[in-house]
């Protein structure tokens, strides 16, 4: 238990490789050990990372997936043809890395973890999914083989703006010289095809789809072309928990989605009518602090029948009254009357708006048990 307790101290974002690269060439370089695939953008990484990553263990190869955050334990964050890490191995590899450096953040202990798990399982291939931005993400020690931007919209901009432009350079960092870049339709800006000419990669443009997951489809299936040059394989349509995933809990239907920011929202009540029409949507939801509020707030109200705020005890979410600031009437019953109210008028009931309340909600309806021994989050 004081093992984990002393990675939660270790929180927040290092914009620096030093100390990853350090405690990297400790271990002898595990990041250089397997081929790997890096996947950048804004929103989608997770669903392109997932699609890549089934469809190479589909073909016979011995496939590692990291993504974050994590939705229940932090061991979802690392997987091997669609297995979770074991808590045995992740309590092993975690006192290894804290025997090593106390000092690197939450981020790069994951991250050196997974590298040293597949590692030492003799993966072939590993998906790695960005953090944060891109050239200075704990993840850009790696050496890919190919590199993906799924999208460049407006989001972290306090860390990695001011401004689009920079955060499409910096999200542009995980293109390195002479390895094939893919691109969405909304990753083609200035810097990152600036980057692409400097570093001599050859670029593979994707065009624009009506829905998130028919370009995301279209952005994995030319991946794997190039990973896969001379094969025919069928492109695996799994994507990852949360992302528009539907229940129906005691006559309620629910849809889980971490849609956390403008573009995602829009998107998510697109889809939504497309699905659900004439149906209306009862919102529980939270948001980082961080988060555009004045942007995402009037979507949220403009779409939902009702909203309920979700109190939760993580530090990175808004609370309830820095919301009610800006306006938008919230419900402020108890969550089962709520529901109740959702039910009668046989509406649809939405989860979103960030990570960190989807297993609260989950086990709200039952619906998964499985936690860390302690809450981790980056």
């Amino acid at each position: 238990m004081e093992t984990y307790l002393k990675v939660k101290k270790r929180s927040g974002s290092n914009l620096t490789l030093e100390s990853i690269r350090e405690v990297d060439g400790i271990f002898g370089h595990p990041s250089k050990q397997f081929k790997t695939i890096h996947v950048s953008g804004t929103n989608g990484k997770g669903s392109v990372s997932t699609m890549i990553a089934t469809t190479l263990t589909s073909q016979g190869y011995k496939t590692a997936l990291y993504t974050s955050p994590h939705i229940s334990t932090f061991r979802e964050r690392m997987t091997i043809d669609g297995e979770m890490i074991s808590e045995a191995d992740a309590l092993s590899l975690l006192n290894e890395i804290l025997e090593v450096s106390k000092r690197i953040t939450f981020f790069e202990v994951m991250t050196i973890m997974a590298f040293l798990y597949f590692q030492r399982q003799q993966v072939d291939f590993a998906v790695i999914e960005v953090g944060m931005g891109g050239g200075l993400d704990a993840t850009a020690i790696i050496e890919p083989i190919v590199s993906i931007l799924t999208n460049i919209t407006p989001d972290h901009l306090e860390i990695l703006g001011p401004t689009l432009d920079d955060v499409a350079r910096s999200k542009a960092g995980i293109i390195k010289e002479n390895v094939p870049v893919v691109l969405g339709p909304r990753a083609v800006r200035n810097p990152v095809l600036a980057k692409a000419f400097l570093e001599n990669a050859p670029i593979h443009f994707v065009r624009e789809f009506d829905s998130y997951y028919e370009e995301n489809q279209a952005i994995a299936e030319q991946a794997l072309k190039l990973i896969l040059p001379q094969t025919n394989f069928r492109l695996s349509t799994k994507i990852p928990p949360c992302r528009f995933e539907i229940h129906t809990i005691d006559e309620l239907t629910c849809i889980f989605d971490v849609a956390h920011n403008i573009d995602g929202l829009e998107r998510l009540f697109r889809r939504i009518r497309q699905t659900f029409p004439e149906r209306k949507v009862f919102t529980i939801f939270a948001i980082s602090k961080s988060k555009d509020l004045e942007k995402m707030l009037p979507v949220l109200a403009r779409e939902s029948s009702a909203l309920h705020y979700l109190e939760n005890l993580h530090p990175r979410l808004a609370t309830r009254e820095e919301i009610e600031h800006y306006g938008f009437p919230l419900d402020n019953s108890e969550i089962e009357l709520f529901l109740e109210k959702a039910r009668e008028e046989k509406g649809i009931v939405l989860i979103t708006g960030t990570f960190f309340i989807m297993s609260q909600m989950k086990r709200h309806f039952g619906l998964e048990k499985i936690t860390d021994p302690i809450l981790l989050y980056d």
